[in-house]
Parts: structure tokens; sequence; C-alpha cells
């Protein structure tokens, strides 16, 4: 199988420099959960967000690989990412009672591959490639992230 254009830039960034050690995990299974009407705007001021589309189920597995590898770095700073292909909306690194619309949530993302989703409910970034760099860098940035790291 042929890894993903998109995830292994990404991957291969914290491998070299995480000192995480690895754990299996798959997608959670979502068919039993129902959607949110107010999804967003339950996770204000609780949860960053990340929505990520793949494309197949060997991205999704290797987004959930990336997962495993920095989950101390998404707990830090409050990130909560979602798988999304053209079915279903995954919780990658949380457990969720319920779960966006995924008409919602493409929405969201429109054409990018990835939209970061700030505390505060509102679209701070969109990316076409998924740089872990980059997005950690541009939530390291915020205001209130800044606050959470001098409050540490």
């Amino acid at each position: 199988m042929k890894p993903s254009k998109y995830i292994i830039p990404f991957l291969s960034a914290f491998i070299a420099t995480s000192s995480l050690t690895f754990a299996k995990s798959e997608p959670t299974d979502v068919l039993y959960q129902e959607s949110c009407s107010m999804f967003f705007t339950d996770m204000r001021w609780q949860h960053r967000i990340l929505l990520v589309r793949v494309g197949d189920d060997v991205e999704l597995k290797e987004l959930t690989k990336y997962i495993d590898y920095t989950a101390l770095e998404l707990t830090e700073r409050k990130l909560l990412v979602l798988g999304i292909d053209r079915k279903t909306v995954y919780p990658l690194n949380n457990a969720l009672s319920c779960l966006p619309s995924l008409d919602e949530v493409q929405h969201r993302l429109n054409s990018n591959k990835a939209v970061l989703i700030g505390l505060d409910g509102g679209t701070k970034e969109q990316y076409d490639v998924i740089d872990p760099v980059r997005i950690f860098s541009d939530i390291d940035s915020m205001p209130m992230r800044r606050r959470e790291r001098q409050d540490n």
C-alpha cells in the first residue's frame, strides 16, 4: 500500500522529534453516535478542533498513527482532531458522546485538506497540506495559547 502524500510529511516530522512511545489504535466506530446540532458551540472554550479530510482508509490509519505519536502535544494544546471522509466523521483522539453532522463539517472544510478551529469557535487557519510544525506553530502563536503556556 502506498502511503498518503499528505500524511507522510506530517508523521515524519514527529517521528523524528517525538519522544512519545507508539501505541496502536483504530478510529472510534462512530456508527452509533448521533449528531450534535450544536457541536461547535458546545466545544467552544473547551477544545481547539482540527478537521482533516481523509481520502481513504490508508490515510485515516496514517492520521491515527500521527495522533498516537503526538498525544501529549495534542492534549497540551487542547486539540481535538476529527477525521472526515465522504460518509463519516471520526473522533481520533477523544471519546465524544456525539459528533458534528457530516454536512456541517464539510461546510467548514470547504475545499481545504484541513481547518483549524480555535477555542472561540472561529476558523483560525485553513490548510491545503497537513504540516504538523505549521499547525502547532499556528496554535502556539494564538494569544490564548500563549497565556496558557505562561500559566503553566
